[in-house]
């Protein structure tokens, strides 16, 4: 059974039928062969289903094509790829990207890209850890604005969180902003100093200006449902949000996270990334539960 992957999948509260709780495959196949997931937290599904629209329904019939159609090999015998080749087509497909167990590419990837920074406005560090572009292409030329990746600690618990309303390509880029996780170049430890495929020149020729040897987040972006005003439903097709997340520790071996804005005229386009800690997301409230019962809490 080596090469068996299986997946199941539960069309959550809706299906009277056969109870969801039935569909766990945990107590048959290992995490490297198969997983259970509902169908309310697959991408681009984001709904529970009762037991016969499972098997018709639009958006969850698309996915499951889809990924037997990126399973298939003609030059092997079985005519699929191999067992770890599914299932990463498998868990980018069906899982949310926010399991602990999901591997991210970040660490493993290349660099590729050669940032050269120039004066400001063109380049600039931002204060504190976080930035946020209400609006993309506010400054009439392509600017980079850059964050400090901070130091790890074995006390708090740090992330890189990133939201955006923009959709990421399989390389990890955008098509009007570019992500960019970067050290300088040369590359420490590497002998080569070669120059990398894709450059960005924000310098305007200078010749002593910083260079950065960067990586896209390729593979590592999560969609998310939308949430604008007009927003009703999680499965309302509209284009989702990009969200991307790293523990501090993934990163250390960069030392700036680089945004750049490739618009030169305003859209409507934003972008929110910060580093952020556990206790950041913790809020204590004193209440009692009577006053809880009677008067609520607002936040």
């Amino acid at each position: 059974m080596w090469q068996t992957t299986l997946i199941s999948i539960a069309g959550g509260g809706r299906d009277t039928t056969v109870p969801s709780d039935y569909t766990s495959v945990s107590s048959l196949v290992p995490e490297s062969h198969g997983f259970t997931v509902f169908t309310s937290t697959v991408p681009n599904v984001w709904t529970s289903m009762d037991h016969l629209a499972i098997t018709w329904a639009d958006q969850i019939r698309k996915t499951v094509i889809k990924s037997l159609y990126e399973i298939v090999d003609v030059r092997r015998a079985a005519q699929t790829k191999d067992r770890a080749a599914r299932m990463k087509t498998f868990r980018n497909r069906f899982l949310t990207g926010l399991e602990p167990s999901t591997t991210k590419h970040l660490p493993m990837g290349e660099h590729n890209v050669l940032l050269t920074l120039g004066n400001e406005p063109h380049s600039s560090i931002t204060r504190g850890t976080s930035l946020t572009l209400h609006r993309l292409g506010v400054q009439d030329f392509v600017s980079a604005k850059l964050l400090t990746v901070p130091s790890a600690t074995n006390h708090t618990t740090k992330r890189f969180q990133l939201l955006t309303d923009q959709l990421m390509h399989v390389d990890g880029s955008f098509d009007q902003l570019d992500v960019l996780f970067c050290s300088a170049f040369p590359i420490a430890g590497h002998a080569t100093t070669a120059p990398l495929p894709i450059q960005i020149d924000l310098s305007d020729g200078d010749a002593s200006a910083t260079r950065l040897a960067c990586k896209r987040a390729e593979d590592d972006g999560i969609l998310l449902p939308s949430s604008t005003r007009q927003s009703k439903n999680a499965f309302d097709q509209t284009s989702p949000f990009t969200y991307i997340q790293y523990d501090l520790q993934e990163l250390q071996g960069f030392q700036f996270v680089a945004v750049v804005d490739k618009n030169t005229e305003i859209t409507n386009g934003w972008l929110h990334v910060e580093f952020n800690s556990d206790t950041d997301s913790d809020i204590s409230a004193d209440v009692s539960l009577a006053r809880l019962l009677l008067r609520g809490v607002s936040l």
